[in-house]
């Protein structure tokens, strides 16, 4: 069932990819900021870069469950992100979230690199 995702899932980006060259957009192209597991990852090796949108306690419910980040070590966006990034092109984060109210909101920030 994983092989036939990414076939169609890999199949998808590069007609999408391909259609959008043919249209004469020059700028570089991704698949897809949703990563839940590492065939997300295999499926979108031939785009122009990766991207990524993390979100830390969102949907446990409306409201999430005010848990601490840092205290969940399974859940640091650091290793979210570490799987979809890879060495031979550009990785973006190019949204991120802290669901509110939360009374840890303020570690967010403070998890990403200088």
């Amino acid at each position: 069932m994983m092989r036939f995702f990414v076939h169609v899932q890999k199949s998808y980006n590069a007609e999408m990819y391909q259609y959008l060259r043919g249209l004469g957009v020059r700028i570089p192209i991704t698949g897809n900021n949703w990563n839940p597991g590492f065939c997300d990852v295999q499926a979108q090796a031939d785009c122009d870069f990766m991207d990524n949108h993390p979100y830390w306690d969102m949907w446990s419910d409306t409201r999430g469950s005010n848990q601490m980040m840092l205290s969940q070590k399974d859940h640091l966006w650091a290793s979210q992100c570490a799987r979809m990034r890879l060495l031979d092109r550009p990785f973006f984060v190019s949204e991120w979230d802290q669901v509110w109210p939360n009374e840890w909101r303020a570690e967010s920030p403070l998890m990403w690199p200088r």
